[in-house]
């Protein structure tokens, strides 16, 4: 199963994604998932990469900052065991 970057861009996304993988795991023994960045992710990778944020740490420390807030948001909303959840952001934040 593939999902794009809309359909696991925002938490509600990510929940309908995850019902649909688990839809399927009833009916087959094995399921791969794969996922594309999160919806805005790779645009925003693609603005770091350019000539004129690599030039400008602010801006680079902006970016970062928008995908670290992104991936919480994302974790915030799902996982709600708190040592996972903590897993999480620390994984996150080593990114």
């Amino acid at each position: 199963m593939k999902f794009g970057g809309t359909s696991v861009g925002t938490p509600d996304a990510m929940r309908q994604a995850v019902s649909i993988v688990k839809n399927e795991k009833a009916q087959w023994k094995n399921v791969v998932v794969i996922t594309s960045a999160l919806s805005g992710v790779t645009d925003t990778l693609l603005k770091m990469a350019s000539c004129e944020t690599i030039s400008n740490p602010k801006a680079l420390d902006m970016f970062a900052l928008e995908l670290i807030q992104k991936h919480d948001e994302i974790a915030n909303a799902l996982i709600h065991e708190p040592v996972l959840f903590q897993q999480t952001i620390q994984a996150i934040n080593e990114v």
